[in-house]
């Protein structure tokens, strides 16, 4: 049987398909090292793969999804308060789903060009959305959106690792 951990491990990966190492370190919420020693033991017993450019998949045929990632990296910041099974993938073109709460958050990222994508997003009232953006200039182009939203946009500069940096925005002279 597998333990918790191994199995919260399994399902993320057969959710998300590849994510990167250090991600997977965060997500198990251990501390660094123990969590390190532990993706190695899931390696060598063959329960994960290693992928090229630091990612990890159930196995070697899997490949990384580069807006998913960066989803990635907006629920990290909020590992420690979210229940290990209450994240998954998000309808199209959102990318993730996940429960802080009792509150829902939706996490859309787009690129350059991608604006138009946000008329497909049936927004609702009921949930949080955080749109990462790949600089805050981009949000004048977008259309207007009738539903909580925070933006955000990621650092790589840190070699460490990426920082989420969020904004919030000011809706019918309130903020969200």
């Amino acid at each position: 049987m597998l333990l918790r951990n191994e199995g919260a491990v399994i399902k993320w990966l057969s959710q998300y398909e590849a994510i990167e190492r250090r991600q997977l370190k965060e997500m198990i919420n251990k501390s660094l090292a123990s969590s390190d020693s532990f993706v190695n033991s899931m390696l060598k017993q063959s329960r994960i793969a290693n992928l090229e450019d630091g990612y990890i998949g159930l196995d070697h045929l899997c490949k990384p999804d580069y807006k998913l990632i960066k989803a990635i990296w907006i629920l990290i910041e909020f590992i420690k308060d979210v229940e290990p099974m209450a994240h998954y993938p998000a309808t199209y073109p959102s990318q993730l789903f996940f429960l802080l709460g009792n509150k829902g958050y939706e996490v859309i990222v787009l690129d350059e060009g991608d604006e138009d994508l946000l008329k497909r997003v049936q927004f609702s009232s009921e949930v949080t959305y955080i749109i990462v953006l790949p600089t805050m200039e981009m949000r004048k182009s977008l259309i207007k959106i009738n539903a909580p939203c925070i933006f955000a946009t990621i650092d790589y500069t840190n070699a460490k690792r990426p920082k989420p940096y969020f904004y919030m925005v000011e809706k019918k002279n309130k903020e969200i």
